[in-house]
């Protein structure tokens, strides 16, 4: 992979990680405090608000990142209306949104009053929680067009936790109520949003113009007609991501939604790589399709496939090897979403070892097909997770996302495949599933286990880690993690080459 997207993957991919410790502390500290209806709330809130922004956003965030290279290169900074019309779209989105649950109110209230009375107690904070979302998330686009994704990845995965852990310790010191506090959760965003504005301001990249310049001339019909059908087409992820625990808030109660999160957190520690790959390569990716270099378009893909494999692989294997020693840390309620964590874990693999499918489709020629693949499954998979909750509760959210993202992803394969005669998958493929199994199995069922919870999970990860980093490594099964060893021992001053 190219060394920009390499270099920035790991920065980026070190602060998510970091939010992601902080996030688990999070998770760990507040069930402690708050009652599992409260908490229940706290993540319900959260779904609903990330769900709203995505749909007020009316599909400006991909089109930032797909149109913004244009700009950059016919465009002067000050002449760049990109950002002020994406921006005017997107509050205007938000306006439609609040008219609508204002409008809607008694729906809702039938359907959360009760399972979930807290919900519609704290329903007005949805409207702060979405609008800073919202703003942040549209300036996070023009980060990551610029190659800002450090700051931008720092700010959403450390800096929102980070401000977080404070109210925390202030409600657990008393010095807020839970009023406040939810109070305070709620602008969370709002903290980061006036950071990252500063910091763009400063970069010279948040220029504000509603004067239409040459390219928003020549561009706007094709930008109007991309931005609807790839608004459709996010439809899926965002629904997959959080219609599970707003559906389990509604049809059960809001502490199975709180189980249910806790437990798709930890599932969710394998998609950190993801998330900081797809900051740094999106970019690289619409340049890439603007120049027509199928040739890197193809790298990306395969690179980026066993690159995640293999970082979803190891991840996985450290989670299930300590997963009981994970829930002793919680209340014994909580236990229940242990084999949640595996399948959304496994579903989150499929979604890995499949590569950047998502970012190279929503990018090309094909954009307008995927929407219509996306509105189906989005069809498909809202009905089929309904069925699951209602027959098997917690578990049925599991088996509907796991069943959802394997159809997703296969249609995407499949259109890849059948459009460009790319696929990201090869003989290395099978060595990197079987280096995982042997390294998982000798780990869990040879190794003794010890009384100590945290010597044996100590142990037992630290085999698991060797073994499947000997096998990847000396089969040398991704140039990228294989360089990424070549530049740590040249740090450590160890080695200069391999």
């Amino acid at each position: 992979m190219m060394g920009i997207v390499r270099k920035q993957s790991i920065r980026s991919s070190v602060f998510i990680y970091l939010g992601f410790a902080l996030g688990a502390f999070n998770f760990w500290l507040l069930p402690k405090i708050l009652t599992g209806e409260e908490f229940g709330l706290v993540r319900v809130l959260i779904s609903v608000s990330t769900l709203l922004a995505g749909l007020c956003s009316l599909g400006t965030q991909p089109l930032i990142t797909r149109f913004y290279p244009y700009y950059l290169s016919y465009e002067k900074k000050k002449k760049n209306d990109l950002l002020g019309w994406t921006l005017l779209v997107s509050l205007a989105g938000f306006g439609i949104m609040a008219l609508l649950t204002i409008l809607f109110r008694d729906l809702i209230v039938r359907k959360f009053e009760g399972n979930s009375p807290l919900f519609i107690h704290y329903f007005y904070l949805i409207y702060p929680f979405t609008l800073f979302i919202l703003l942040y998330s549209l300036y996070e686009r023009i980060a990551w067009s610029r190659q800002f994704t450090v700051t931008s990845n720092f700010l959403r995965e450390t800096g929102v936790r980070l401000f977080t852990l404070i109210i925390i310790f202030f409600l657990w010191l008393q010095w807020f109520s839970f009023n406040q506090f939810i109070t305070w959760y709620s602008l969370q965003f709002g903290v980061v949003f006036i950071i990252i504005y500063i910091f763009l301001a400063y970069r010279q990249s948040a220029h504000f113009t509603l004067k239409i310049s040459r390219t928003t001339g020549h561009l706007y019909r094709q930008m109007i007609s991309y931005s609807g059908y790839i608004f459709g087409g996010s439809l899926f992820v965002l629904v997959e991501q959080f219609f599970n625990t707003i559906l389990l808030g509604s049809r059960v109660n809001l502490a199975t939604a709180g189980i249910f999160d806790i437990a798709n957190f930890i599932a969710t520690f394998l998609l950190v790589p993801k998330r900081s790959m797809q900051a740094a390569a999106s970019a690289t990716i619409a340049t890439a399709w603007k120049d027509n270099d199928l040739g890197r378009i193809e790298r990306v893909y395969k690179k980026s496939a066993a690159t995640l494999l293999i970082t979803g692989l190891f991840i996985l294997g450290l989670i299930w090897l300590n997963i009981d020693h994970i829930f002793d840390l919680y209340k014994p309620e909580y236990r229940s979403g242990k084999y949640v964590v595996l399948l959304i874990g496994l579903a989150n693999l499929v979604d890995l070892g499949t590569g950047l499918n998502y970012d190279i489709l929503v990018n090309s020629r094909l954009w307008k097909i995927h929407f219509f693949i996306s509105l189906a499954l989005t069809a498909f998979f809202l009905p089929v997770t309904y069925f699951f909750v209602r027959a098997y509760g917690l578990m049925g959210s599991a088996y509907g996302i796991l069943v959802s993202l394997i159809v997703y992803n296969l249609a995407r394969y499949i259109l890849i495949w059948w459009k460009f005669r790319m696929q990201p998958f090869s003989v290395k493929t099978i060595w990197i599933l079987l280096t995982a199994i042997i390294a998982y199995a000798v780990s869990a069922y040879i190794i003794p286990s010890f009384r100590d919870i945290f010597v044996d999970g100590a142990v037992k990860s630290f085999v698991f880690f060797i073994l499947f980093a000997a096998g990847v490594l000396g089969g040398k099964l991704s140039e990228d993690v294989t360089e990424l060893y070549r530049m740590t021992l040249m740090r450590l001053k160890l080695k200069k080459g391999i």
